[in-house]
């Protein structure tokens, strides 16, 4: 699975004309097929309320929280790097991985619940994988 911004799109025409030439770009999903939204990114198919603790230790404002302005039907990357431009806060490199671990850790949570959208979102990633193994 790749992301569906700029980089990701690059990497697939990359892969399309290399490693997985021909037959074999089937292989390849967006997250866009999964998100259906462009520019979506890996990220978006985990939960805000998964993220939102580390999101919150990465981009704390005085003035504005990121719950304020977070728009469920954008990529969340872009919406946080936004916000942290607009408020002069510096992103420190690595940041997404903690995002992933902080994720990984309150999913393990007994008692987190996922909304339906995502697990659509899951069941479809799976269904996808689940397909292209059985055909290639």
């Amino acid at each position: 699975m790749i992301d569906s911004d700029k980089n990701g799109v690059d990497l697939e025409k990359t892969l399309i004309s290399g490693l997985y030439k021909g037959e074999y770009a089937k292989n390849i999903i967006s997250a866009k097929e999964i998100t259906e939204m462009d520019g979506s990114e890996l990220e978006d198919i985990i939960p805000y309320k998964l993220l939102n603790k580390a999101i919150d230790k990465y981009i704390r404002c005085d003035d504005i929280e990121f719950d304020d302005i977070y728009n469920d039907n954008e990529p969340i990357i872009p919406q946080v790097e936004k916000f942290a431009s607009a408020n002069n806060i510096e992103l420190p490199d690595g940041w997404k991985v903690e995002l992933a671990k902080s994720a990984k850790l309150q999913l393990l949570k007994s008692k987190t619940t996922i909304d339906e959208k995502y697990l659509k979102m899951w069941s479809g990633l799976f269904a996808k994988l689940i397909d292209d193994s059985n055909n290639s």
